[in-house]
């Protein structure tokens, strides 16, 4: 893996991969991200999965150290104690979701589509994914999209971020191979970032109702309180 150089680095004001200020992060915090980084990897089933998340490690450290330098708080990884710094892979709940259309409640990957065409699936107008809830001190990094449901049902999604809408992303589920455990993989084209503060939505564009599975393949930093919240 190709990990972070192990090292002291100073704060800058702006960095080569977010554009954004970066807070000093000693050689022993590096050294415990990249060991929380590798066991999020590891963790995954998906070969493709992974390599995306390893494409995404520098990217994935200057958005931790921008999130460090909003919170004024050092790295604490899994180990976190207090407000300080961790990272781990997204959690339904983070993109604030729900069985069925979603209604906001945390849940899982899971959908049951009741219309085709375009629909809410992360968040409403009325009601963004908000990351602005611990003082600004969180951010997310999507990387890709994935499903294990036999029939998928969800050919597009798209982001809106400032009330402006990003560009489609397709999701060309028959295109792609069928990894160990039914799993198909679509690399998000750009990576969608969120950072502190910043609120946004994504809307899918159904052919088919029925049950469905589309899961957000990445990373959620956050302060210590956020992490250890079930």
């Amino acid at each position: 893996m190709a990990r972070i150089a192990e090292q002291d680095y100073a704060a800058v004001d702006k960095g080569d991969q977010t554009g954004r200020s970066l807070r000093e992060i000693s050689q022993a915090e590096v050294q415990l991200f990249n060991l929380d980084y590798d066991r999020l990897v590891d963790e995954d089933l998906s070969t493709r999965v992974k390599r995306i998340l390893e494409e995404a490690r520098e990217y994935a450290f200057e958005l931790t150290r921008h999130v460090m330098h909003r919170a004024n708080q050092r790295y604490g990884g899994g180990t976190t104690l207090g407000n300080e710094i961790g990272i781990r892979i997204i959690r339904p709940d983070d993109m604030e979701m729900g069985v069925a259309v979603p209604t906001g409640t945390p849940d899982s990957w899971l959908f049951t589509w009741t219309a085709t065409g375009d629909q809410d699936a992360f968040g409403t107008a009325a009601n963004e994914v908000d990351l602005a809830d611990q003082s600004d001190a969180e951010a997310l990094l999507i990387v890709g999209w994935t499903t294990n449901h036999p029939s998928p049902k969800t050919e597009s999604l798209q982001a809106t971020k400032f009330n402006r809408e990003l560009f489609v992303q397709p999701l060309p589920w028959d295109a792609v191979a069928e990894e160990r455990g039914g799993i198909r993989v679509v690399e998000a084209n750009p990576w969608f970032v969120a950072f502190p503060g910043e609120r946004f939505t994504f809307d899918v564009n159904i052919f088919a109702t029925g049950p469905d599975v589309l899961r957000a393949v990445g990373v959620f930093i956050s302060i210590g309180s956020t992490l250890r919240t079930m």
